[in-house]
């Protein structure tokens, strides 16, 4: 720590890579705003595979230009990316809004005539698709949804879940209320967000994904209601030329990286990251055991 505090590293990889588990000799997998959480995937993934997380410091995520874009995001984890790995097969996934963003950085490394071996999106739903509500009864199915969960409970656990919904209501207003501040050159905070999260999820409901010629591996864990507006892949599949290569996971959103689902998660990723020939190490630059 005194060594880190005489000489510290302001290089982007030391502020944008997280090495939740830097040793072995293949090509890493890089997990989008991956940290603590992912540490029993990543023991369960092997001791010679690599788990990097992508981060977005706030410090340069709120530097960048209004309306936030995911494209720039996308870009900035690409750049840390290629500062570890030079050159693919890359390896990237991501959990929820995350996911969507390793999709939008798997399509820049394609753009830039890079491979890309896997794209894990777990939960990770294409928010453009549902901007037509009313569609495909996608609107009655959240509604349905909703007040099933409501219902079925006790009153404590029924107040509890509508306080829930209620908070993440209050959230979505104040990001809507910032952006629509920040636009007009009267937020109150320097026209500047709080966090990183009011930077990701406008550009995250903003974003319109494009057609990507790969394959997408989605994980979709299970405790979600039957019906199109819940099943993920509706909304990648015209847009994915590769296929969409899905697994359910048994639980709920959290679950799937906490025993005993994590075994699961684990299995299949390892079955694909093996399938992607990723054992050489070339290009490999992380400044511990996974190295170049």
């Amino acid at each position: 720590m005194a060594e880190l505090l005489r000489q510290p590293d302001t290089s982007l990889r030391a502020r944008a890579i997280v090495p939740v588990q830097p040793h072995g000799s293949r090509l890493p997998l890089f997990w989008v705003r991956g940290g603590p959480r992912f540490r029993r995937l990543a023991q369960k993934l092997g001791s010679d595979q690599p788990f990097l997380g992508l981060d977005l410091p706030f410090a340069d995520a709120s530097k960048f230009r209004t309306p936030y874009r995911l494209e720039d995001i996308a870009a900035y984890m690409v750049r840390a990316m290629r500062e570890v790995q030079p050159h693919g097969p890359y390896s990237v996934a991501g959990l929820c809004v995350n996911a969507v963003i390793a999709y939008e950085v798997a399509q820049q490394l394609m753009a830039d005539g890079e491979e890309v071996a896997l794209v894990g999106m777990f939960d990770g739903h294409n928010h453009a698709y549902y901007t037509n509500p009313l569609a495909d009864g996608r609107y009655s199915g959240r509604v349905k949804y909703h007040l099933t969960n409501l219902f079925r409970s006790d009153l404590k656990q029924g107040s509890s879940y509508l306080l829930d919904r209620l908070d993440e209501a209050r959230r979505k207003i104040e990001r809507t209320v910032w952006e629509l501040s920040a636009a007009n050159g009267k937020n109150g905070n320097g026209n500047r967000p709080h966090n990183t999260d009011f930077i990701v999820h406008p550009a995250f409901h903003r974003y319109e994904p494009r057609p990507y010629p790969g394959k997408i591996t989605l994980f979709q864990s299970s405790d979600w209601p039957e019906g199109s507006y819940f099943d993920f892949r509706v909304g990648w599949v015209d847009l994915v030329g590769g296929g969409v290569d899905f697994h359910r996971i048994p639980g709920d959103h959290p679950s799937m990286f906490t025993e005993p689902n994590v075994e699961l998660v684990a299995a299949e990723l390892r079955a694909r990251l093996d399938a992607g020939h990723l054992q050489s190490a070339v290009g490999i630059s992380a400044g511990t055991d996974a190295r170049g």
